[in-house]
């Protein structure tokens, strides 16, 4: 009844009748509204904070609580550093919504007002809504040969070969990692394909085949566009990171170490170098070449190990599992906060070992927060395994960090 301030309405998805706010629905005129995104608190700050963003850029979004709404925008502080704004549009039964005192027949002409006009006093307005990322579409392995792979460009090496960028089909850009058949054994290598293959998520990178023959193996992934994260950290352009760009990242990574840990798989060689960023400061995790099913695993080091970001307990005795993953997690962290610094500042490593026999670990570097030191950093190189934080709560803190402390609205 167009009369009352309620709309009787079906839901799509399960045809559910019932009554809503005539406020919170529009008729369908074949277009959506592009300023609306259906994401919470911390997604929002993810995506203003993305470097696509100008000052200025905005987002609504449901508010916290479920029933108003909530104009997120991205602006500068006091000290002229990037931060998100939060303002809460509050809906009335009589189809107006408000925000502050401020009264608008609907949300398009409260945007149109500050477009044009001041938000907060201290010159906020709003510019341009928050673009939309593209959705990469995964795909799983397809059969390819070594003649569809063009334009091969080396853009790494290490210790078991090299990576090249190159064309699949003259027009997927696909990172290759070439590596003689005398260095790795072939079966070596389809478990690392085997291992890519089964963790389809998107914090891991996407493997698209194998291609073997006598002399090397191929192993052909996604290309990103950005490499290593240890690069990016120690580039000009990841030297101009701040504190919540380097959140996001490090959420980035819990986030697909959760899904390792769903899985019973462990890393064993998580480290800025095995992180690859993609547009926007998208990351992956990647290198699964000393990854192991089970949530236990003890060694005997025939094959190298990344000793600066390996737990004392698979360091001395060859035990690991998903806490000494989380400690080397607390190391990525500690490579976030120093921008790509090597791990033990000059220590060698016959001294690292014996300062793990002796229970030392590395103390807070002087540009990290104390907060972020003592939540995340701290936590992670508990001596104890069991005392380590699971890869869901550093997923959760990491997500959520700066939530517990700013204003939930202005």
């Amino acid at each position: 009844n167009e009369r009352r301030n309620w709309i009787e309405a079906v839901l799509i998805q399960d045809k559910k009748v019932g009554y809503v706010p005539k406020n919170y629905i529009t008729k369908d005129t074949g277009t959506i509204q592009l300023w609306f995104f259906d994401v919470t608190r911390s997604e929002s700050q993810k995506l203003l904070l993305l470097p696509i963003n100008c000052i200025g850029s905005y987002l609504i979004r449901p508010s916290s609580d479920g029933r108003n709404y909530a104009l997120s925008l991205l602006t500068v502080n006091e000290k002229k550093e990037k931060c998100i704004k939060h303002y809460l549009i509050e809906n009335h039964l009589n189809g107006c919504v408000f925000i502050s005192t401020k009264k608008f027949q609907n949300i398009p002409q409260l945007i149109q007002h500050f477009t044009a006009n001041d938000l907060d006093g201290r010159g906020a307005k709003l510019v341009v809504v928050c673009p939309r990322l593209k959705v990469t579409h995964r795909c799983g392995p397809v059969v390819i040969s070594k003649d569809e792979i063009t334009d091969l460009e080396k853009i790494a090496s290490g210790h078991y070969g090299h990576v090249f960028k190159g064309k699949l089909n003259k027009c997927l850009d696909v990172a290759v990692k070439i590596v003689r058949s005398n260095r790795i054994s072939p079966e070596d290598f389809v478990k690392e394909a085997d291992m890519l293959n089964k963790l389809n998520h998107r914090r891991i990178v996407t493997l698209y085949n194998i291609c073997i023959n006598e002399k090397s193996v191929w192993i052909v992934t996604e290309f990103m566009k950005n490499g290593s994260l240890r690069n990016l950290l120690r580039s000009p352009k990841g030297q101009e990171l701040k504190m919540q760009e380097l959140l996001n990242i490090g959420s980035q990574i819990a986030e697909g170490m959760v899904h390792l840990e769903s899985l019973n798989i462990i890393h064993r060689d998580l480290r800025a170098d095995n992180v690859l960023v993609g547009d926007n400061y998208e990351v992956k995790i990647a290198d699964f070449g000393l990854a192991k099913e089970g949530s236990y695993e003890t060694v005997n080091f025939r094959t190298k190990i990344p000793v600066r970001w390996t737990a004392p307990e698979a360091l001395l005795h060859g035990k690991f599992s998903f806490k000494s993953d989380v400690w080397s997690f607390g190391i990525v962290c500690y490579e976030l906060v120093t921008y790509g610094q090597v791990p033990y500042p000059g220590v060698k490593n016959p001294s690292l070992i014996q300062l793990f026999k002796d229970g030392g670990k590395m103390e807070k570097p002087s540009q990290c927060e104390q907060q972020f030191y003592d939540q995340i950093i701290s936590p992670c190189w508990s001596y104890t395994p069991d005392d380590r934080p699971t890869f869901e709560n550093l997923f959760f803190k990491l997500d959520t960090y700066f939530l517990s402390t700013e204003n939930p609205y202005q």
